[in-house]
């Protein structure tokens, strides 16, 4: 298995730059991942140098995609999936980030059936929580990504 560093996100992940907002994956398990971003000056959500929240939600997204690409990938040896933001609760942010400051970000699975992955997302900032929220995402069926 490849050390985490060595591996590119944008094998995990279908987005792209500039709408992808997760740069490195530090640490991944079935149950647990961790993920950093680095907010970057005016890029996509980034409005008065700060990210917005829609941008802090799609980071804290991309984090639990990134996680279950890895799983796919390097645990289950299977394609990843299209995966898809189904569910926000209990969304709390502290503070916007500003551009150019590193987010640190953990993923604790809660559930993880047929698809539907139920996460609590913890996001950091120089080790201030600046965001937390339990996310639900599901994967898209195989026979639907086919074009």
């Amino acid at each position: 298995m490849k050390p985490f560093e060595d591996i590119p996100v944008d094998t995990l992940l279908p987005q792209q730059p500039p709408f992808r907002f997760v740069d490195r994956l530090l640490y991944c398990d079935e149950r647990h991942a961790e993920v950093e971003f680095t907010v970057p000056a005016g890029g996509v959500f980034v409005a008065g140098a700060c990210l917005q929240p829609g941008g802090l939600v799609e980071h804290m997204a991309q984090a639990c995609s990134a996680m279950t690409g890895y799983i796919a990938i390097y645990i289950r040896i299977t394609p990843v999936s299209v995966g898809y933001l189904g569910h926000v609760r209990s969304l709390q942010i502290f503070r916007q980030p500003s551009a150019g400051e590193r987010l640190h970000t953990r993923v604790e699975v809660i559930e993880d059936i047929f698809g539907i992955l139920m996460a609590r997302v913890s996001v950091f900032c120089a080790d201030e929580p600046i965001a937390k929220g339990i996310l639900k995402t599901a994967s898209a069926a195989k026979e639907n990504i086919a074009g």
